[in-house]
């Protein structure tokens, strides 16, 4: 979602008000969008500059925003207040030769032998009395490949202390026909307690190129 905030400039006031500001997205193709909510813009007395914020704009049923150009136009109290605008685009692919793209990065606890992914409890915080292994899964979105393709991964995990647990190698093997999935890995101990309190940082990686980061705390 993306939220639009709205300063104004006015007289000053002796007591508070409230001024609402309605906003409506124009998209690519054309279509306009009411915002979803309206912007509360409070006026405290004596002040001469108010600002205000709400979330505006999603991507509607689809999931996925248009590619191009938005505008963004504001009204309140019978009148125009202005307009902006800003530029949808489509990152690169992650991997070379094929239109796949990593979606997400999430985390969680595992044993030696991985988490299937029904059972995965998903989380950026872990208690270090009771983790022994930590599991790194991206997901990932693209056409039908139509033909067999192997993407390899590897993921590190920085530590508080500065040192580095990885890498985590495993791969993507998607069937021609998929549109989507994910791949997962996990590292740790046999017995909890050894992994150090304070914040990591999960960084991942294909043929040498970071694709997805997620920081995470042990405690």
């Amino acid at each position: 979602f993306l939220g639009v905030e709205v300063s104004l400039t006015h007289s000053a006031l002796s007591t508070f008000a409230r001024f609402q500001v309605n906003c409506e997205e124009v998209q690519p193709d054309g279509k306009t969008i009411a915002g979803i909510f309206a912007i509360p813009v409070d006026i405290q007395p004596k002040q001469t500059r108010s600002t205000g914020a709400n979330t505006l704009f999603g991507p509607g049923q689809s999931g996925t925003w248009q590619e191009g150009t938005y505008r963004v136009r504001c009204a309140g109290g019978g009148r125009s207040l202005g307009e902006t605008t800003f530029r949808m685009t489509v990152n690169p692919s992650d991997v070379a030769g094929a239109e796949v793209r990593v979606t997400r990065i999430r985390l969680f606890p595992t044993s030696a032998a991985l988490v299937p992914v029904a059972d995965r409890k998903y989380d950026d915080r872990f208690d270090r009395d009771l983790t022994t292994r930590l599991g790194v899964e991206l997901s990932f979105v693209h056409p039908p490949l139509g033909r067999a393709l192997r993407i390899p991964v590897d993921c590190y995990y920085f530590t508080p202390n500065g040192q580095t647990i990885g890498p985590l190698p495993f791969s993507y093997e998607p069937s021609p026909q998929a549109v989507g999935g994910n791949a997962a890995q996990g590292i740790g101990w046999d017995q909890p307690g050894q992994w150090p309190d304070g914040n990591y940082t999960a960084l991942c990686l294909i043929n040498g190129h970071p694709v997805a980061v997620q920081r995470f705390v042990v405690n």
